[in-house]
């Protein structure tokens, strides 16, 4: 049995903003419900797919499952017979469901570990688990938006780093061309003298002939 509220409902201030995680709920192996939080209502019943065609199945080593517009990952505590399940939006890409997942098994197993055996599938709704939950929930949200921020920067930084570096490079090139130019101009003006001179010289020696005929 689970419950499907509005997206903020029961949220305390500063929970998570719609735009994640659409429900997370524990199950006992046996199906029993302990825990649920719904963000949006779910639709054709995909925590119910990934049972039929996964968990009853016993496909083991999966942990990420496609139903309809939803992907679900889930994680275990076999010591207490327990699965955590998370479904979100197919087409996000959420980085922290896996570290949140082993947070709340974490979390859920110390609570769960209190309770007698006799008592713990009649845990529902597991109320005293919520605070918890939502906590972690927005620590693992917000250490995957800090990670994001510093590999944006990073790029950002890199790509500076990279243009200055190619610009500095440029005005090196560019540099190194001129002066080779201006030595080139030099030499040429050189040469040019001392074809003139060549050239007087060849006069004078001309002259001096004309002299000696005479």
């Amino acid at each position: 049995r689970v419950r499907a509220g509005h997206p903020h409902q029961c949220a305390p201030r500063g929970a998570p903003a719609r735009g994640m995680i659409d429900h997370f709920c524990v199950l006992l192996k046996s199906g029993i419900v302990l825990f649920a939080k719904t963000f949006a209502p779910l639709v054709d019943a995909p925590v119910d797919a990934l049972i039929r065609d996964v968990l009853l199945e016993e496909r083991m080593g999966e942990t990420s499952y496609t139903s309809g517009a939803y992907t679900l990952r889930w994680t275990t505590a076999p010591d207490l017979g327990v699965l955590l399940i998370v479904a979100y939006q197919k087409i996000l890409q959420l980085a922290y469901v896996d570290e949140m997942l082993e947070m709340a098994r974490a979390e859920f197993s110390a609570l769960l570990t209190a309770v007698p055996v006799g008592r713990r599938c009649t845990l529902y709704p597991c109320a005293q688990f919520e605070p918890a939950f939502l906590s972690l929930l927005m620590r693992a949200e917000k250490s995957a938006q800090l990670a994001r921020v510093n590999k944006a920067q990073r790029s950002f930084k890199e790509t500076k780093k990279f243009a200055q570096s190619k610009a500095g490079s440029a005005r090196l090139v560019k540099g190194g061309a001129g002066a080779d130019d201006d030595d080139g101009g030099g030499k040429r003006a050189a040469g040019g003298a001392a074809d003139d001179d060549g050239g007087d010289g060849g006069d004078g020696g001309g002259a001096a002939a004309d002299e000696e005929g005479a």
